[in-house]
């Protein structure tokens, strides 16, 4: 049967087409299903919340009504103009109640739910609710209240009677005495009474000599008046039977009472039959889709195995093909069907013999590029090394390059950065003893021991000025001093060995300062070369020709001491204020004594009050307080040549005399 089926479409489109349309159309009935569904829900809740809402608004017109009884048959507007809040409220409700009874009436949910009789029989009793309500509201207004309608007219009578003559006045204060005890309780009591106190006044009328038979006729005729007045008020008030709940008021009670039961009832079956309903819709809908479902798992399973059998041995056969590196040539083992897979097929094994044909010419040719180019490699790394020994590879991080090649005239970067200077001092006078051979093998010596302390503290060296080294620290101040110290602690290993050669040692003046530079590129654009420009830069390097006259080995500039944590572990002592070249403000000038061989004779000498007082008493122009004090230092420890400084320079000062210019002048002002 599924071989016939498919034997009506040869190819695989068609074969697809014809799924995906049965699809679609599985789709579509299971949309229109689910559609159905919700529209049947909400048209069975919309009804429901009509019942609800109509049940609600007839709640809200009971109150309205007992509002309007409270209310309005005291109110003089309602009896002047017969205009009432509570009967227009009750006007709108009602115009309401019956739109949505109507509206339920032509829903054929309610036949369904075989409810119409109940609606039929809440829509009579509406009616009827209503024109009761009405005719109480028309009855109260045609009794009135104090000067209006009957008991105003009945009121206006008793005026009239209180002004006859002839008549006793007690006994018309007595009738109205009753009149009011009655419209206050309503109690027959004082009907009776009344009654008997009108026949007396009647019966004084007709006895009085005082009288003339005309005035007789006319006083009865108010009488009359009065008490018909008076009767129909009677009358009025037990058809209503607004106190006594009895009359209109008593049928209003009880159509309301059955409403209420009537719209209970109504409720409670819509609700058990809304929820039997949704069971049901839930429950067909459920099971269709679910048919639906399973037909279309089986659909996709029937036309995936379909398809996908000679995809999947044909995939088969190109996985051996690939992995034995297109060398696999074995006959394909499955049946090559009609449809575009078989012709794929077919193509494919020409396609096989081409790539076999192809691989194995291109084999040849690769393998004579490969060693080509992997001697073109072995060249390029070599140059790549060979360019990191000249360019830093920092730079080209800092500029945002990958390689040299990127590398363009102009580039820049501004950064904050420590600049060190190293020097070896009075290298002239050793390289004159030395060949030019000897000179450079002497430098490399050197430098080989000293560079890598750079990198090691996540330096940089920028470039190399004869014996001298610059330096550059981008992470913080701690990296350039702890970089001086070992480098002093290496120097010390490195004379160890000269003088075992029987050579002299070196010494090594370094000088600090931070601050911000611009790292780029300078020249033309066939000959450039990376630099730092900085006024930092320029101090730096000032700082390390100062080593050199304070006889100090490390010297750092304020600027780098005060980026210091103030819980820091360096040994520093403060050397002086001076005005280097090319500077108009003085510099803190302080000496590092970490990694030195005398450091434990001038951190015992030369940390303590003693120099620091001397250079106080120094800059106070107070020499000879300050000479005791460099002189004591000298006695412990001759080789304090900073103390040897200030020594020399009291005593010329003492001998020529000072002013604060001389005192505070720099280094370099004082040579001249």
């Amino acid at each position: 049967m599924r071989k016939q089926l498919f034997s009506f479409f040869k190819t695989l489109r068609h074969k697809l087409l014809f799924w995906f349309l049965v699809f679609v159309s599985s789709s579509l009935v299971i949309l229109f299903i689910a559609v159905n569904y919700r529209n049947q829900r909400e048209k069975i809740a919309d009804v429901f919340e009509t019942i609800e809402h109509t049940h609600g608004l007839l709640l809200k017109d009971y109150k309205n009504q007992f509002n309007f009884f409270t209310q309005e048959t005291k109110n003089r507007v309602f009896f002047e103009f017969g205009t009432s809040e509570y009967v227009d409220n009750h006007k709108s409700l009602f115009n309401e109640i019956r739109q949505n009874v109507s509206n339920l009436s032509e829903s054929d949910v309610l036949a369904r739910y075989e409810l119409d009789s109940e609606l039929e029989l809440i829509s009579s009793h509406i009616s009827t609710y209503d024109s009761t309500f009405n005719q109480v509201v028309e009855n109260i207004k045609i009794r009135g209240f104090k000067d209006y309608n009957l008991i105003g007219k009945m009121r206006k009578a008793a005026h009239n009677l209180e002004s006859l003559k002839g008549v006793d006045l007690l006994k018309i204060l007595m009738l109205r005495r009753h009149e009011k005890d009655y419209l206050l309780r309503y109690e027959n009591i004082y009907l009776k009474d009344l009654n008997q106190v009108a026949k007396e006044i009647q019966t004084d009328i007709r006895n009085s000599s005082r009288l003339s038979d005309a005035e007789r006729i006319t006083q009865l005729n108010l009488l009359k008046n009065y008490l018909d007045l008076f009767d129909q008020i009677v009358k009025l008030d037990k058809v209503i039977g607004i106190k006594d709940n009895s009359g209109l008021v008593a049928a209003l009670n009880d159509d309301q009472e059955e409403l209420t039961r009537e719209f209970d009832e109504l409720l409670l079956k819509a609700k058990l039959k809304k929820e039997e309903q949704f069971n049901v819709l839930k429950w067909i809908t459920v099971a269709v889709i679910s048919i639906f479902i399973i037909l279309g798992i089986w659909v996709s399973f029937l036309t995936s195995k379909r398809i996908t059998k000679p995809l999947t041995e044909l995939t088969s056969y190109i996985t051996k093909f690939v992995e034995s590196n297109f060398t696999f040539t074995g006959d394909k083992e499955f049946t090559i069907s009609e449809d575009e897979i078989g012709r794929l097929t077919l193509n494919f094994n020409v396609m096989r013999d081409k790539i076999i044909e192809q691989l194995t010419f291109f084999k040849q040719k690769v393998e004579e590029r490969t060693a080509e180019l992997a001697e073109a490699n072995k060249k390029l790394v070599r140059v790549n090394e060979a360019n990191s020994r000249f360019v830093p590879a920092e730079f080209l991080k800092f500029l945002n390059r990958k390689s040299i090649e990127e590398v363009r005239l102009g580039d820049n970067i501004e950064q904050n950065m420590t600049v060190l200077f190293s020097d070896i001092r009075g290298f002239t006078n050793i390289s004159e003893q030395m060949t030019p051979q000897e000179n450079f093998d002497f430098i490399n010596s050197y430098l080989k021991h000293m560079v890598p302390l750079v990198r090691k503290h996540n330096g940089f060296v920028d470039k190399y000025i004869g014996d001298s080294v610059m330096a550059l620290f981008p992470k913080s101040v701690d990296c350039a001093i702890k970089c001086a110290i070992n480098s002093q602690k290496v120097l010390l290993k490195f004379n160890a060995r000269r003088v075992s050669d029987g050579k002299a040692p070196l010494q090594v003046g370094i000088g600090m300062h931070t601050g911000k530079l611009i790292l780029g590129t300078i020249g033309a654009e066939n000959r450039m070369e990376t630099t730092v420009i900085s006024d930092a830069v320029n101090t730096a390097s000032r700082m390390e020709g100062l080593t050199n006259i304070y006889g100090a080995k490390i010297i750092a500039s304020q600027e780098v001491i005060n980026q210091l944590k103030s819980d820091h572990k360096y040994h520093v002592r403060f050397l002086d204020e001076v005005i280097v070249k090319g500077k108009e403000k003085a510099i803190g000038i302080y000496e590092i004594l970490d990694g030195l061989e005398e450091y434990e004779l001038k951190s015992k000498w030369g940390l303590d009050d003693t120099f620091q007082e001397g250079i106080k008493q120094f800059k106070e122009q107070d020499f000879d307080a300050a000479l005791r004090n460099f002189e004591d230092i000298l006695i412990k420890n001759p080789n304090d040549h900073a103390a040897l400084f200030y020594k020399k320079r009291s005593l010329e000062l003492m001998g020529n005399g000072a002013s604060n210019d001389d005192v505070h002048a720099s280094v370099f002002k004082r040579k001249k």
